[in-house]
């Protein structure tokens, strides 16, 4: 189940909630899932308020990420005589900052 729902993605990008149910719901499962693997599992039960509100704040953010950035290239974008456009690869490192007082563990450094 995600942290966040589809209505209030669906309110946040501007886009009709029935027509795109199935796509936003994706969005949502997938920063759901990107969520939990930073913070070592689920939120269970016993998550504070709190914790709870950062993981739908972040899901929804993520989820804001995941439907912009579908379909657009990585890497470097020629732009004929104007120069290049770096598009960046990983848009997640500032979720993973906001997540850190959700985290379990930290791994061995």
């Amino acid at each position: 189940m995600a942290y966040a729902d589809v209505d209030t993605l669906a309110a946040k990008l501007k886009v009709n909630p029935v027509t795109y149910a199935a796509d936003l719901q994706r969005v949502l499962d997938a920063a759901t899932r990107e969520i939990d693997h930073e913070i070592g599992g689920g939120l269970d039960a016993a998550a504070t308020t709190e914790d709870l509100a950062l993981a739908e704040t972040v899901c929804l953010s993520r989820g804001q990420d995941l439907w912009l950035i579908e379909g657009l290239p990585v890497g470097v974008i020629g732009l004929g005589t104007e120069g290049q456009l770096l598009v960046p690869r990983n848009s997640w490192e500032r979720h993973a900052h906001t997540l850190a007082p959700l985290k379990t563990s930290w791994g061995i450094a």
